[in-house]
């Protein structure tokens, strides 16, 4: 039986290589900016590689610091989109919260990361000699708990869900269900190309 041939439609008005591409172009199209939903597969968040300030959400002790292999992270359930900046990771969940972890310079992660170190007790001083031991042990410097665990968004408009996050360097930025665009943190542009200088 000789071998079956198939037709294909041409644009005469393109190449030949011009018309391979367009065609290429048609096959691979698909919707990116849809919004998640219930219907979206939440998933669960593995993380690894170096986490020496945070980034990698597992917690504050030297054994989440550096992960070999991936890890599941157990703050994190039903995740449906996350972005990554520059030493901060931001994530939505199904019920369009924001979760953020990682170094909150500037205000990126949208929530007061500030330890009080003032008040000490009886049990805290003996805490700290056992801490004074411990870091005698492990030179490693502590990471900021509420930086290096996930943790809400403060101060998001109560009702709105996020659909999307974005990260930069010092800077997170969400999009939400009421259409409006919200960002925390700060840009800082060192750099001024030269067709933005007047």
């Amino acid at each position: 039986m000789p071998p079956r041939r198939t037709t294909r439609a041409t644009r005469p008005d393109l190449p030949p290589a011009r018309e391979r591409d367009v065609k290429r172009t048609r096959t691979r199209t698909r919707q990116l900016n849809h919004p998640p939903s219930r219907a979206s597969r939440p998933g669960r968040i593995f993380v690894f590689g170096a986490g020496s300030m945070g980034e990698l959400g597992l917690g504050a002790t030297a054994r989440d610091r550096n992960v070999k292999r991936p890890r599941l992270n157990p703050h994190l359930h039903d995740i449906v989109t996350l972005a990554v900046g520059g030493m901060h990771v931001a994530a939505v969940d199904v019920q369009g919260r924001i979760w953020t972890w990682g170094v909150n310079d500037h205000g990126s992660l949208g929530r007061d990361t500030k330890v009080d170190t003032s008040a000490k007790t009886e049990s805290n001083e003996e805490d700290e000699e056992d801490e004074e031991e411990e870091e005698e042990e492990d030179e490693d410097e502590l990471l900021n708990a509420l930086e290096s665990q996930p943790g809400l968004v403060e101060g998001f408009p109560k009702g709105i869900k996020a659909l999307s996050v974005a990260c930069g360097d010092s800077i997170s930025i969400a999009t939400a269900d009421d259409g409006k665009v919200y960002s925390w943190g700060t840009f800082r542009v060192h750099h001024h190309p030269s067709h933005l200088q007047n």
